[in-house]
């Protein structure tokens, strides 16, 4: 049976080197990261569909606030709906449905045994989880990330808590240690992401604010500003402007670099077509044979 959780970790491992990879992957790519792994063939097809026909993660509804509570919940709609009809989900959601299912009384005795040490009960554990995860991962539905993602880790967590389990007695609710898991698991993702694109965000302001503030001061002073007179403009740190100018400096280098390779080439192809037209003209004519 396919291993729900590895299959997962691939998919997303693959999705983001097709995020950052410059050539599309290829189908042949895509089978090898799959391979040894049960696929049937609808289920190929539907990762095929789901890393080379990406659809855009964020949207311009996620881009633009919204103007009222009633557009905030379309929103939200739309975005359950996305998860919904993707092909990765509705593969997803097949493969659990083929689960094994157990009844109440049976996951409880599977906790005893793996808080006695019974490892075995791990995997069956994880396959009654599975559908949980799901359930959890939908109070996230609103944040801007990416709902597979965070299923992802939340079965990552799932696993965690389950190993954590493995031979502890001392947890008196199992399935609330595990519940716990899972969340947190999502919840660190989701703020590493948050934090990501808050760092982002505030260092391509701070280098707006940087550039703004030499041309202003350089109309003002006649002169290009040092960087003290910057940060005190700016009132960023000393250490930042350096390091932001110190990238404008890069930036500015290499683009003057490639613009002399370019003129460089351009010289080089002209005086050689000056040259070849010289030889030419002073080709005695007698060397020309006409056929007669």
């Amino acid at each position: 049976m396919l291993d729900k959780v590895t299959f997962m970790e691939t998919l997303r491992s693959v999705a983001e080197i097709a995020k950052t990879s410059p050539e599309p992957l290829k189908r042949e790519e895509v089978d090898q990261y799959f391979e040894g792994m049960d696929l049937s063939k609808e289920q190929r097809e539907m990762v095929y569909q789901y890393l080379l026909n990406p659809v855009e993660e964020e949207t311009k509804e996620e881009e633009t606030t919204p103007e009222s509570d009633q557009e905030a919940t379309e929103t939200v709609e739309n975005k359950n709906e996305k998860l919904s009809d993707s092909a990765f989900f509705q593969m997803y959601m097949e493969d659990l449905n083929e689960l094994d299912k157990y009844t109440v009384d049976e996951v409880n005795d599977m906790f005893q045994k793996l808080q006695s040490g019974n490892e075995e009960m791990i995997a069956k554990l994880s396959d009654y989880y599975l559908p949980k995860v799901i359930d959890l991962a939908k109070q996230y539905q609103s944040r801007t990330v990416n709902m597979e993602d965070v299923i992802q880790e939340g079965n990552i967590g799932l696993l965690y808590g389950l190993k954590q389990l493995a031979g502890d007695r001392q947890v008196t609710d199992a399935e609330g240690y595990l519940i716990q898991s899972i969340k947190e698991s999502m919840e660190q993702f989701i703020d590493e992401m948050a934090n990501e694109g808050d760092w982002e965000n505030t260092v391509v302001a701070k280098a707006n604010l940087v550039y703004e503030a030499q041309k202003i001061l350089a109309e003002q002073m006649g002169r290009v500003p040092s960087n003290e007179e910057l940060a005190e403009y700016t009132k960023l740190s000393l250490n930042e402007i350096d390091d932001i100018v110190g990238l404008f400096k890069k930036e500015s280098s290499s683009t003057a670099k490639e613009e002399s390779k370019n003129v460089a080439t351009k010289e080089t192809t002209k005086e050689t077509m000056t040259e070849t037209t010289s030889q030419d003209m002073d080709t005695p004519w007698s060397d020309f044979k006409y056929d007669k």
